[in-house]
């Protein structure tokens, strides 16, 4: 069993995300070895760059705000309890044009 506790964690604003974006992992590959999950605090005007991943899944579930997100040509905002799955490959950029924090979770599945 592992516990995590937001408290004790460290958060860092990981490369090619900007405008205050932190992470911590919740559950890091050490412990779930294929998977990963990281909670993200999103200030507004923060987000993700326009990037892809070779062989990684990663599913964004927002828990709070209004998030939005471009993929190609389509973009759509999520609010809480809505998620979406990016497919290996798949551009995707992030960013939060509220006047609110969002708060999300970020599973990502390696091959």
């Amino acid at each position: 069993m592992h516990i995590f506790r937001t408290a004790d964690a460290t958060f860092a604003e990981p490369p090619g995300h900007f405008g205050g974006l932190r992470t911590t992992n919740v559950v890091g590959t050490e412990v779930g070895k294929r998977y990963s999950i990281a909670l993200a605090e999103v200030p507004p005007g923060g987000g993700g760059e326009d990037h892809q991943h070779d062989a990684e899944q990663q599913t964004f579930l927002v828990l709070s705000g209004s998030y939005r997100f471009r993929s190609g040509d389509k973009q759509f905002t999520l609010g809480p309890g809505e998620a979406v799955l990016f497919e290996p490959g798949e551009y995707h950029e992030t960013l939060n044009e509220s006047a609110e924090q969002v708060t999300c979770l970020v599973v990502t599945v390696f091959p």
